[in-house]
This record gives structure tokens, sequence and C-alpha cells, in this order.
């Protein structure tokens, strides 16, 4: 499995959401809680990508692209020429998901709509998860538990 760059469109319209922590909230019978914390990353991110008035032919790349990543299992990598394009570069390591270790990957099949004969105009979205196994890099090293097995 690999990054998959997603086709270079600009989106007309973008909306991001950073993951949360894996967690539990306990609430005892008297009403105290206690938040218990099973990770130090965040999963769950989602990015809506809204691409308006392209040519069909462009519609079908990002279709394409979809059923590429969809069937290897990869995942997608955004580049300043497609989904980071227009955000500002404070917001790239947040859209990219670069300090996180989170993978983008389609959360549905695109939705497309016909706006005028070979005018479409499609949304995409995507879900950032980490990978079982290690962080973005390959690197299985990162269990806390390593070297210790617990019966």
């Amino acid at each position: 499995m690999a990054a998959v760059a997603f086709p270079n469109f600009k989106p007309s319209k973008r909306s991001y959401k950073a993951g949360s922590y894996p967690q539990r909230q306990f609430k005892a019978l008297n009403g105290a809680t206690t938040t218990l914390r099973y990770g130090n990353r965040r999963t769950e991110s989602t990015l809506a990508l809204g691409f308006e008035n392209l040519r069909d032919a462009q519609i079908a790349q990002i279709l394409e692209h979809y059923e590429a990543v969809a069937v290897s299992g990869d995942w997608v990598k955004f580049g300043t020429g497609n989904g980071l394009a227009g955000a500002g570069v404070e917001l790239h390591p947040f859209l990219n998901e670069t300090t996180s270790g989170l993978r983008w990957r389609y959360a549905d099949a695109p939705s497309v709509e016909s706006i005028a004969p070979g005018i479409s105009s499609v949304n995409v979205n995507f879900v950032g998860n980490l990978d079982a196994g290690g962080s973005s890099d390959g690197n299985t090293s990162e269990r806390p538990d390593e070297g210790f097995y617990f019966a």
C-alpha cells in the first residue's frame, strides 16, 4: 500500500474536522466522571472537498482515482495543486495530516451532480485513520507494549 496523489483540481469548497482522541468517559452513581484515554493520537479526521463546474472528463479522473485507491487499499495524498490549493500554508499540516500520521481514505463514493451537458460537480469525502501495526511511515516500533506480553 502506498500514497496515491489526488488529481490536480482546485476545490471550490473544503470542510475539515480534526479527529478526536480515542477515549471513554465513565460516570459513577454519584455523578462523578472519569475519562480513560486509549491513545495519544487523533483518529477519524474528516475532509470534504467540493469541485464545482468541472468538465465530465475531469470528473472521470476523480472517479478513476476513487476506483484505483479503493481496490488497492492505498491512501490519498494531497498537495498544493489539489486538496490543499487555496488553503493557507498554516493549515497544510492539518489538512494533509502530516503531524498526526493519519492516512486519508475515501469515506464513501464520490457524489456527482450534472449541471449542464458535459459539466458536472462532485463532492468527495475522506476519513483519516491510523493504520494498524504502525505509523504512516511504516515504523512498527511505536507500540508502547512492545516486548511485553499480557495474559
